[in-house]
């Protein structure tokens, strides 16, 4: 590379850059491996509320806003993880003026439980939770939320309910 900078007679200052750059994203792949994942997506409209239910339900999140490597399934509302690594996953939930029910989100991967997300006071006021993880998640692992048995939550064109997650580095 120097040698073709030296024929091309490149000023000093974009040498350095292009080293600089070079660097960064060698890097960059050292650490990642190449993949990139990253994903975030909302409930959103219709506005209102979700639930009581009488049987634990998958939320799908169709909105969505980053869906790097493709992971996030907006038909399905699963995260599957392309390659075996640490990821962050963070899940949030709200409701609104509700004086009968609590709001809650529940956590899975590959079917089991790890996770409540919630909010028991019923006070009829906003009420916001969240929470993250980090996973060591291998191909194929699954990571959703459920929202659980006769609990609430409330979304609009605001994205209060979101889910989201993004790979940080191989095992």
């Amino acid at each position: 590379f120097k040698n073709y900078v030296d024929s091309c007679m490149l000023p000093l200052q974009v040498y350095m850059f292009l080293c600089l750059y070079l660097s960064i994203n060698r890097f960059s792949s050292d650490f990642t491996g190449g993949t990139k994942v990253a994903f975030s997506a909302a409930l959103g409209l219709p506005a209102g509320l979700r639930g009581p239910i009488n049987k634990e339900t998958t939320l799908i999140y169709k909105n969505v806003m980053t869906n790097v490597g493709n992971a996030y399934n907006p038909a399905t509302g699963i995260f599957t993880a392309p390659v075996r690594g640490v990821y962050y996953i963070r899940f949030t939930g709200s409701v609104y003026d509700n004086n009968s029910r609590n709001m809650g989100v529940n956590l899975y991967k590959n079917g089991r439980h790890l996770m409540h997300l919630g909010e028991n006071s019923i006070d009829g006021i906003a009420k916001h939770a969240s929470s993250g993880v980090t996973m060591d998640l291998r191909p194929g692992d699954q990571v959703y939320t459920r929202l659980p048995i006769n609990y609430v939550l409330w979304d609009d064109a605001y994205f209060r309910i979101s889910f989201s997650g993004f790979f940080l580095f191989p095992m």
